[in-house]
Order: structure tokens, then C-alpha cells, then sequence
């Protein structure tokens, strides 16, 4: 199912505490957050159950044949912990408003006992999700995919997590948001993007289908340099306004045929992560996505890059790897207050006013000081 707007503002909610990300209520997350993607229950159990994704829920039932029981985490860890009437009340809203809440399905986990799994097993699995998805409330689902397990493919991963997505959206219907989040590695041998090994080439093509078996996909990379080759050759660095630009032009376009590297992806079914050591500071990571996003679809506030044959206007957007929905709605989302009005002024957006980017376009946000800060081996 498409989303409701061109351009939505998307962002990742950790379902607990975690670090240093603080654990917020659902119902206290605002609804201009078009695209809520939960992190993350666990695929490669025996049984799918909600309580992987370790949620800051009391339950007082257990729920469908699942036995989805969900422990109550103590105040220490989840303060005022969530009751499972308000958390399902909560998406409800949401969704009813038009938005997206999709929990994040984990094949990754475990590749191993994911790829052993059979056709019956699948089947189980995906019986399992559907209870969930009807519990809860959820309207949309991202099932992650990450090929390699310490950098070495694991055998027959990728197309069990490619009969997973048709299962999912044969079981859950066309109306239900289905998206696929491919964890990626850099080569890190050359200046190339990717390193093809560890890439899933038959659920790259279901995302490239006119079959529409996949709505979204998400492009994160799970290790990474702090460079990386642009579609003209040229080096450029990640989470710089002129790299993130750069990465999307990539993928819209197709990357080099030499690297063996996936085909083109529709750019209104195309999501960009950022990788991780993106600018701390909450003005110039805003600058960084905005300036890019402005290039990409409009071909304004470019730096040194510009999209290869022009703006792209469908381009759905980028999702900040490291700064939660959680981080923003306590710090009384600055990020979202200012990304939302930009992106509905963008092209197709819902809004006719005048793109405002926060900050004038510069190259400090291009320096290629915030590349690199969580190298080769670190997530």
C-alpha cells in the first residue's frame, strides 16, 4: 500500500530503553510522524512473539495461540510502563489519522536458523506476524534482510527472507504497508558502495518489481567507511549533505554494473539511512538531510553534487539511522516541527507553501568530519 504522502516525515521508536535512547509512550508520540517503524521482534524463534522486541508493556492476558505474553519490565527500565489497552488504543489512533505503524520483523538475528527454516515453518512464521499485526493494530510491517553473518553470506538466507515478504503480502493484503530494510556492507577493498557479497539480489528484485510486492525499501548500511565512489567517480563522504544526496542518486539510478550491484529502485518506493556518526548536533544533522532532500527532489541547495539526470521528485526520503523518534519527542521535537513543514512544501508534498530549510546551504555540513565515526565492524 503506498503511504499518504510523497514525502513522509519517517522515524525508527525503540519499543524500550536502550542507552542512551529514553523509552516514550506511544500515545504521547506525535501525529505528524507519517511512518513509526518499531524496532524489532524476532523472526528466527520457533515462535513470532511481541516480547522480543522487549517493550515496555504490562499485561494482565495472554494473547491468540501465540501465547504472546509479555513480561512487565520494572520502573527502573520502563518508568510508568505503557498498559497493552493504551499501546493498542495508541496505534489505532494513528493509523486512523493516516499514519503508518509498522513493527520491524527480524530475519537477521540468526541467519542461520533463519535460512534452515522450512516452507511449513515459514508458513508458521507468518501466521504469527498476521495475529500480531491484528492484536496490535499495526498497518504495516519492515522485515530487515542482512545477507552476511561477520562479513560471510550465509547459504540460502536470501531467498527464504524473499519468500517471506510474498507470504506476508499474499497473508496480509494489498492495503497493508509491507517494507523490506536491507542491511548492507561497504567494499571495503575499493571505492565502491557496496560489497556484493553481501547483498540479497532476489529480495533487491522484488523491491524493483512492478508486482509490488514490497511498498518501501529501506537502504542501511551496517558497516561502512567514511568514503565511498559517486555515480561520476568522484569520493564522497557519508551523512554530508553531498553524500547523502550522492547515495540516493546511487540507488535511484542503478550502481555501476561492474560492482554486480542491485538494478535501479523506484525512487517513490526508495528510503535512505543514514550510517551512524552523523553530526550530534541537531541543527547541522537537520541542514544535512534537508539540503539533500532539497537536491534530490528539486535539484536546489546542491553543493559539489547534483543528481545525475536531474531532480527526482518522487523520491520518498531519508531516515536518520541514529536519532529516535523517542530522542525527539523528548527533546519537544525540534526535529520533527521543522522537517515536517519542509517536506509537505517539497515536490508532490501537501503543502503549496515555500520549501524553508533550516540554515543556508553550506560546505560545513559537507566536511568529511562527520564520516567515518563508527567504522568497519561496529553498527
Amino acid at each position: 500500500m503506498a503511504l499518504q504522502r510523497t514525502h513522509p516525515l519517517l522515524g525508527r521508536m525503540w519499543l524500550t530503553a536502550s542507552g542512551d535512547t529514553p523509552y516514550v509512550h506511544l500515545d504521547q508520540v506525535s501525529n505528524d510522524w507519517d511512518f513509526i517503524f518499531l524496532d524489532y521482534a524476532d523472526a528466527t524463534t520457533s515462535s513470532f512473539t511481541f516480547e522480543s522486541t522487549g517493550a515496555c508493556l504490562s499485561v494482565t492476558y495472554p494473547l491468540v495461540w501465540l501465547v504472546l505474553t509479555l513480561r512487565s519490565k520494572p520502573d527502573t527500565d520502563c518508568p510508568g510502563n505503557d498498559s497493552e489497552t493504551d499501546f493498542v488504543s495508541a496505534v489505532k489512533s494513528k493509523v486512523a489519522a493516516g499514519g503508518t505503524v509498522a513493527l520491524g520483523v527480524g530475519t537477521s538475528m540468526d541467519q542461520k536458523t533463519f535460512a534452515a527454516k522450512t516452507s511449513a515453518d515459514l508458513d508458521h512464521l507468518v501466521a504469527g506476524i498476521s495475529d500480531v499485526v491484528d492484536a496490535f493494530g499495526f498497518n504495516g510491517a519492515v522485515v530487515d534482510c542482512a545477507a552476511c553473518s561477520s562479513d560471510v553470506p550465509v547459504a540460502g538466507y536470501c531467498d527464504k527472507v524473499a519468500s517471506l515478504l510474498k507470504k506476508l503480502r499474499n497473508k496480509l493484503g494489498s492495503n497493508f504497508t509491507l517494507a523490506v530494510q536491507h542491511a548492507l556492507v561497504q567494499d571495503f577493498s575499493s571505492d565502491n558502495l557496496l560489497d556484493t557479497s553481501c547483498t540479497c539480489p532476489s529480495v533487491f528484485n522484488l523491491s524493483a518489481d512492478n508486482d509490488t510486492v514490497v511498498d518501501l525499501t529501506f537502504i542501511d548500511f551496517a558497516e561502512w567507511s567514511d568514503s565511498f565512489a559517486d555515480l561520476y567517480g568522484a569520493i564522497q563522504y557519508w551523512n554530508s549533505s553531498d553524500g547523502l544526496a550522492a547515495v540516493a542518486d546511487l540507488f535511484i539510478h542503478g550502481l555501476p554494473a561492474s560492482t554486480s550491484a542491485p538494478a535501479a529502485l523506484p525512487p517513490q518506493r526508495l528510503v535512505i539511512g543514514t550510517a551512524g556518526g552523523i553530526d550530534v548536533n541537531a541543527d547541522t544533522r537537520l541542514a544535512a538531510l534537508q539540503h539533500a532532500m532539497s537536491c534530490i527532489t528539486e535539484g536546489n541547495d546542491c553543493n559539489s553534487y547534483k543528481p545525475r539526470d536531474g531532480p527526482q521528485p518522487s523520491f520518498v526520503g531519508f531516515l536518520d539511522r541514529d536519532y529516535r523518534i523517542n530522542d525527539d519527542e523528548l527533546a519537544q521535537g525540534k526535529f520533527r516541527k521543522a522537517m515536517k513543514p519542509f517536506l509537505a512544501g517539497l515536490p508532490g508534498g501537501d503543502s503549496s507553501t515555500t520549501t524553508t530549510l533550516s540554515g543556508s546551504s553550506t560546505e560545513s555540513d559537507a566536511s568529511s568530519s562527520t564520516g567515518g565515526s563508527n567504522p568497519k565492524g561496529a553498527s
